[in-house]
């Protein structure tokens, strides 16, 4: 079953353009301009980007509840559904940010853990249309006519560029399996996953080095050796609720065919089935047609990578 719902988001953004940010406030990219359906851009490169290793993380031991008891019955039953067809993995603490401060001259988040079943019961069930929401029908216009909180659980995301033997760049990008808690059967990055909570951290670069590691040695089977990762951005996806996401580059000398060798012999249960690899062309672009196959989130990675690489 499909809890949320993309082609029904233009419509909610258009309803509710006088108090939502403004698509002026979501666009990226550098040759076409794209809403990314993201808002609060926080750009790591640049002459006004923030250096995430200036970024400060804080923590608040207390684990995240709501404020509204029909949302977390909502959350709760999602979840029991989501875990009974096997959605849902069992696993550590989510990390929520509490509070952000970009803006500042001390930049910092304020970090606290959140149980990723009430996460994934809400903000990947927002368009599943339900009676107790009355006449809002769905979650999603329930949160937003009452103001509700919801967990604000963080995620890593970025896009592998390998380098063929002709010196020509590929990005990998990924066909998101069936029994994943969301965009599935979507065309994402390359590698993505939730950020476990984990209160060691002291900045911003740390969380983002180790998580996106594990990512990848999970997802892709690569060593630490054969990759380097470029902090992009981290934003507030709209879709899913506000979730912050954080944007990665991933460059590798390895080629598109060595990578797949990789894949081929990694264990557990893939959470892919199928990858891409699509050619760059002469002026590191995308191809049109190749774009458009992308998901909200790879378009968004792929849209800072772009800016990245332009130095815009």
């Amino acid at each position: 079953m499909a809890y949320l719902d993309y082609t029904s988001f233009a419509a909610f953004l258009a309803r509710h353009a006088a108090v939502l940010p403004a698509v002026s406030e979501r666009l990226v990219g550098v040759y076409r301009r794209h809403d990314s359906g993201y808002c609060a851009i926080t750009r790591f490169f640049a002459s006004g980007g923030i250096d995430p290793r200036r970024v400060a993380l804080r923590y608040r031991p207390d684990p995240f509840v709501f404020d509204d008891s029909v949302i977390e019955s909502y959350a709760r039953n999602i979840e029991s559904e989501l875990r009974a067809a096997g959605r849902l993995y069992v696993g550590p603490m989510a990390t929520a940010v509490v509070e952000e401060y970009f803006s500042t001259l001390s930049p910092q988040l304020l970090l606290q853990p959140c149980d990723y079943g009430l996460f994934a019961g809400s903000c990947f069930a927002l368009d599943h249309p339900d009676p107790v929401f009355g006449d809002s029908a769905t979650l999603r216009e329930y949160a937003h006519r009452y103001r509700s909180v919801l967990p604000q659980c963080m995620g890593v995301c970025g896009l592998l560029v390998t380098t063929e033997s002709d010196g020509s760049r590929r990005v990998m990008a990924v066909n998101r399996a069936g029994h994943l808690a969301s965009l599935t059967h979507s065309v994402g990055p390359s590698a993505a996953g939730s950020v476990d909570f984990r209160a060691g951290w002291t900045t911003l670069q740390e969380l983002m080095y180790e998580t996106m590691a594990a990512e990848i040695a999970e997802e892709l089977g690569l060593g630490a050796h054969e990759y380097a990762i470029t902090p992009l951005a981290c934003a507030r996806e709209m879709f899913r609720g506000g979730k912050p996401q954080l944007f990665c580059r991933i460059d590798t000398g390895l080629s598109s065919g060595e990578v797949l060798d990789r894949l081929a012999v990694l264990t557990g249960r893939p959470e892919f089935t199928d990858s891409y690899f699509f050619p760059l062309d002469s002026e590191n672009r995308m191809l049109p047609d190749d774009l458009v196959r992308l998901n909200h989130e790879a378009a968004m990675n792929w849209f800072l990578v772009e800016e990245h690489a332009s130095g815009a």
